[in-house]
């Protein structure tokens, strides 16, 4: 049993590898494309579709914003078992017994995904985070945190963002409409991977790697399946 705990320790390190790369590939990818298609947009300023084509990176920008911290909410989820894997590794090397139930990794996410904890946020209840994390997350920066990276990804991602909506706009003219549209899909982005920064990095957020041993620690705990 031991050496297929370290297995499983050892296929999620490079889960959790291939995780990361993942993250640092979308950043790449929107940071290159925005530039490119911003650049090749500038040729066409004379023309009328050119507010359009400043918008052309959202395309890519906003898909690439949500799946990295998507990529982000999983890390955490994922180092949080990792960590009460490697107690039960410690346990058993030292023959104490164990106060957790091994039940792999696929098993361990469905009984994450019946937690109360992880069903589906209602619609209100998520706009309201959306706004409040939009508050919320530019404070973040001057708190002292290990997690910095997410809030300046997180930054950058707005800022291209923007970026493309208000060149749209300066040259939009009369046709604001798109622009203005465009603002609004921005503003819902940046809300919603906000609440996500805020439950990633402050200390009662649900996705923080200390809140995710915990839901695991209590999950396979062995009191926990003997009351069941």
């Amino acid at each position: 049993m031991l050496e297929v705990l370290i297995a499983e320790r050892e296929l999620l390190r490079e889960e959790l590898r291939d995780l990361k790369g993942c993250q640092v590939r979308y950043f790449s990818i929107a940071i290159t494309s925005t530039g490119v298609l911003t650049a090749v947009s500038t040729q066409f300023v004379e023309d009328n579709a050119v507010a359009s084509l400043f918008l052309a990176p959202l395309l890519i920008l906003l898909p690439c914003w949500w799946i990295f911290f998507d990529k982000a909410t999983t890390i955490t989820r994922i180092v949080g078992y990792v960590r009460v894997l490697e107690t039960m590794i410690i346990d058993m090397a030292a023959k104490r017994p164990s106060l957790f139930d091994y039940v792999g990794w696929e098993n361990a996410l469905r009984l994450a995904r019946q937690s109360p904890e992880r069903s589906p946020t209602p619609p209100i209840t998520a706009l309201w985070r959306s706004m409040t994390g939009l508050l919320r997350v530019g404070s973040l920066l001057w708190r002292p945190t290990v997690h910095r990276y997410w809030i300046v990804n997180w930054l950058t991602f707005l800022l291209l963002s923007s970026l493309c909506v208000g060149l749209s706009l300066s040259v939009g003219g009369h046709e604001a409409g798109l622009p203005v549209a465009a603002a609004v899909l921005v503003s819902g982005f940046a809300g919603a991977t906000a609440n996500q920064v805020i439950q990633l990095t402050s200390a009662e957020g649900i996705y923080t790697y200390d809140h995710n041993e915990v839901m695991w620690r209590s999950l396979l705990s062995t009191s926990r399946g003997s009351d069941t």
